[in-house]
């Protein structure tokens, strides 16, 4: 898969299932703050509600010969600063599509106050941010805080 086949836009209500299962797949949950696979039904009415229903969140996706294959999620937190939250369908990480969706994710956000948790044992996501300009601001055992 080539990045020329790939285009970064904003989440759909029917790109929920993608979303869910790239968010459920085993290795993407094994560095998640919450590494339990979410119930369907859970995640949809979160979905609708976090991204559909007039709240200062913002999901991009990248989507490669119509295929969803990636999320950025941009969740609104304390004083405007927005968590953002990557993952890439495994098979298709290591590719550029991580650097392309966070590269265009963030010149659609238009600015600044980002925050991200990279699980310590995920060293490409952590060059990743990196890479952008998000700078270490902490860690605990399991995580390092970076911001923008």
């Amino acid at each position: 898969m080539m990045r020329e086949d790939c285009i970064v836009r904003d989440v759909r209500e029917q790109d929920s299932n993608a979303v869910w299962a790239l968010r459920n797949d085993p290795s993407i949950c094994a560095v998640s703050r919450n590494p339990e696979p979410i119930p369907f039904e859970n995640h949809q009415k979160w979905f609708k509600e976090q991204y559909f229903s007039g709240q200062n969140n913002f999901c991009k996706v990248i989507e490669c010969q119509g295929e969803v294959v990636g999320y950025c999620r941009f969740d609104e937190g304390e004083k405007g600063n927005f968590r953002v939250s990557i993952a890439v369908k495994p098979g298709l990480q290591g590719k550029g599509l991580g650097s392309m969706l966070l590269e265009e994710s963030l010149k659609q956000m238009n600015g600044s106050g980002f925050s991200a948790e990279i699980a310590k044992t995920n060293e490409p996501s952590l060059r990743l941010f990196k890479k952008y300009g998000f700078q270490a601001s902490g860690e605990d055992d399991k995580f390092y805080f970076l911001n923008l």
